[in-house]
């Protein structure tokens, strides 16, 4: 199953979307192109989003807050 989330950053809603293996998936919600980039990852990955929740998102929430505080950690 891959999974879809939405996160609130600084510079709008973005779409977030992760397969078992990571983050396969992170762009602006409202991108033009953004259904035909979904389905063009569902046929790569041969399965289809469902919106849930994945521990690499939390992840990704933790990398653009310490990008947006201009931090050099790694998390």
């Amino acid at each position: 199953m891959l999974r879809l989330t939405y996160i609130d950053t600084q510079l709008g809603k973005m779409i977030a979307g992760a397969s078992d293996e990571g983050i396969c998936l992170f762009d602006f919600e409202y991108r033009k192109s953004i259904q035909p980039i979904i389905r063009r990852i569902e046929t790569g990955l041969k399965d289809t989003f469902v919106e849930n929740d994945s521990p690499y998102f939390e992840i990704l929430k933790l990398q653009m807050e310490e990008y947006f505080r201009g931090g050099t950690e790694r998390v």
